[in-house]
């Protein structure tokens, strides 16, 4: 979808994709992906050691232990969750098989006890949503790559999320100076390379 679609691409070197400069405006349907394949990554031992100490997020009623002020109510359960904002390559170079290969991941992300919220970006930021398992995914943009505005929404808003995750294929422009927060690069399986960006890249197994 979206193919054919897209113009005025930069020559990049051989390996690289190609990155294109126009804004998209179609929006792709990915069916829901109920029963994900085994994670490509450990993100449980990762995140551990990538983030650290979780957020509080909020209480939960439990009978499971006894309420010391008031004997005949349920408890209060401290739920502490990790808060992640993860951006998502939705330019026209970004294949719908590579996009679904995303959202498995992020599912599985998800399962480590962490709030998600998406942001999807071609050459602008297109769609902001929280994250469920199971919920039917509109991919917004298949335009050129321009994933800084991304960067920009993260560094206004550092203060309510704990990291960062970048999932794209690569065919993208550099980590700007300025940025210096916490962020780890996510390529595809079919990924070109990305020496450019900076600091944390892992790659997604085949």
């Amino acid at each position: 979808v979206g193919q054919g679609l897209v113009a005025a691409y930069e020559r990049l070197p051989e390996g690289h994709k190609s990155r294109g400069m126009l804004p998209g405006e179609i929006v792709e349907k990915i069916g829901k992906i109920m029963n994900p394949d085994p994670p490509k990554f450990n993100w449980r031992k990762y995140l551990r050691n990538f983030i650290g100490n979780s957020e509080v997020c909020g209480t939960r009623k439990t009978r499971r232990k006894d309420n010391e002020r008031y004997p005949d109510n349920p408890a209060l359960k401290v739920l502490h969750r990790k808060k992640i904002l993860v951006g998502i390559d939705t330019s026209g170079s970004v294949s719908t098989a590579e996009l679904e290969e995303f959202i498995r991941e992020l599912t599985h992300i998800h399962k480590c006890g962490t709030e998600i919220t998406v942001v999807q970006c071609d050459t602008a930021i297109r769609h902001i949503d929280k994250f469920k398992p199971g919920m039917e995914i509109h991919i917004h943009g298949r335009g050129g790559t321009i994933l800084t505005p991304v960067l920009e929404y993260f560094r206004e808003r550092s203060r309510e999320y704990n990291c960062l995750i970048f999932f794209t294929d690569g065919g993208c422009e550099a980590t700007p100076d300025w940025f210096k927060l916490r962020c780890l690069w996510v390529l595809s399986n079919r990924s070109c390379d990305a020496d450019h960006l900076k600091p944390y890249v892992i790659r997604l197994e085949k």
